[in-house]
């Protein structure tokens, strides 16, 4: 059989299948009847000690740590976690534990949203282009506004809203104009190139 230190993945589908498959789980090294066979460890990553141990214990071990998870940092902060849980009193490891989640928040919390939005924009022109009289209803507008006056009126919108910025306002709103940019280009190169917009 192979052995698996740890679930490989958390998909229990997958797990589920390598278990019927024959594959061994294992929580630790110690575990292991047979040390002559092979050995993988967790996409999750382990503590540097682990594989030392299987090379002490000459054991053939695979490391399918994630290439994410093996960086420096997550070594660190996976041999911080170990060794916070064999002595979770320690005052030391709670100060600890504090600065690291206030790094990892302020690491994550700085970085601006990127989504898909510019390309939701272009979306919206070109249906404006295609189908300019179609009346539409918003849902706080309880009167018919055509296509082409709804979709002009948002890219007003946008423009004034990115030279007007107000605290706290993270839109991308020179993306949504982009896109918007974007769609009237695909739009013109179809009609010039094909005849037709589409």
């Amino acid at each position: 059989p192979v052995y698996v230190r740890h679930e490989i993945v958390h998909n229990k589908y997958v797990v589920d299948d390598l278990k019927n498959k024959g594959a061994i789980f294992v929580e630790e090294l110690e575990e292991i009847e047979d040390k002559t066979r092979p050995v993988i460890f967790s996409a999750h990553g382990v503590p540097k000690k682990i594989p030392e141990d299987a090379k002490n214990l000459n054991m053939t071990y695979v490391d399918a740590t994630c290439p994410l998870v093996s960086k420096e940092y997550y070594n660190q902060l996976y041999d911080f976690i170990n060794s916070y849980s064999e002595n979770p009193n320690s005052s030391q490891y709670k100060d600890e534990s504090i600065s690291i989640a206030r790094s990892i928040f302020e690491s994550k919390s700085n970085i601006p949203m990127v989504g898909a939005s510019g390309a939701v924009f272009g979306i919206l022109l070109a249906f404006a282009m295609l189908f300019p009289n179609m009346e539409l209803y918003m849902l706080f507008f309880p009167f018919p506004i055509k296509a082409k006056y709804l979709v002009l009126g948002y890219g007003l919108y946008e423009i004034w809203s990115e030279f007007n910025r107000m605290p706290g306002d993270n839109v991308a709103h020179l993306a949504h104009l982009g896109g918007m940019l974007i769609g009237y280009i695909i739009l013109r190169y179809w009609k010039n190139k094909y005849g037709t917009y589409y």
